[in-house]
């Protein structure tokens, strides 16, 4: 692996920055951080902004039910292997059985960091340890998610767990249209806020990833403005939106969303 230089890193915030400093201090005593929090919120880029700034070649394994123990002490005697940090993503997703059995191979692995192995045997493999070796995890939680699975307590006790919520997202969105040069970006900040908000609550619905539907709606909304600068910004937006929705939803509820738009914009 050879470290190219930070080519893009997410908004820095007190909310990252305690995240980073959490990490670091579970790596360093050899036990596997673990960032719990709602889809959406930023875990995944936070361990990827992290792994950036330390010139860590960060590996990604995305799990699910179907994954095998086979599979998951493949992923560990590679990462072991490679002097690497291995990110299992969504680890909640695994089966029991297999999450119970991983519990001993992590135990095993962080024995070996502890004493400074150069080499030990991970599932009758002989492993090579590297020092610069870290596990991590991240956890979605969703209330009232029956696919979603208990983590077992022999593997939580290797766990240092973080919770990561999503910071307030009309300063952030004021700081993003800003950049972007917007000229009212607190005022349309706000009202983008409240609109997608109060429409989710019309529709009774909460099945959204809010910083991808965000992202996904400023920039379109910037590249709007870039091909016509003279456009108003609140009409700007809420083209985008109802755009957007026209072809989400059912003609009433569309109906009752343009007419609250229309209010906002």
């Amino acid at each position: 692996y050879e470290f190219m230089g930070v080519n893009s890193i997410g908004i820095q915030n007190p909310e990252s920055e305690k995240v980073w400093f959490q990490i670091n201090e579970a790596i360093r005593n050899h036990n596997i951080p673990q960032l719990s929090g709602a889809p959406g919120t930023g875990k995944s880029a936070i361990i990827g902004d992290l792994a950036s700034r330390l010139a860590k070649c960060c590996f990604d394994i995305h799990l699910n039910e179907n994954f095998t123990m086979g599979v998951m002490t493949q992923f560990l005697r590679g990462v072991c292997e490679s002097n690497m940090w291995g990110n299992m993503e969504n680890i909640n997703l695994l089966k029991v059985s297999v999450m119970s059995v991983i519990s001993s191979h992590f135990q095993t692995i962080k024995t070996a960091q502890t004493i400074h192995l150069r080499e030990f045997t991970l599932d009758n493999h002989i492993t090579r340890m590297y020092p610069g070796v870290a596990f991590l995890c991240t956890e979605n939680m969703v209330e009232g998610a029956a696919y979603l699975k208990k983590i077992p307590l022999s593997l939580r006790t290797l766990f240092r767990k973080t919770s990561v919520q999503l910071p307030d997202m009309a300063n952030l969105i004021c700081s993003i249209l800003r950049v972007n040069g917007f000229k009212k970006p607190v005022t349309m900040s706000r009202n983008l806020v409240r609109a997608v908000t109060n429409v989710y609550k019309i529709i009774a619905s909460n099945e959204y990833n809010k910083a991808h539907f965000y992202k996904h709606i400023i920039q379109k909304a910037v590249n709007m403005l870039s091909e016509n600068q003279e456009a108003q910004e609140g009409l700007v937006f809420y083209s985008v939106l109802t755009e957007h929705f026209e072809y989400l939803l059912p003609t009433e509820e569309f109906l009752l969303t343009k007419s609250f738009l229309q209010q906002v914009y």
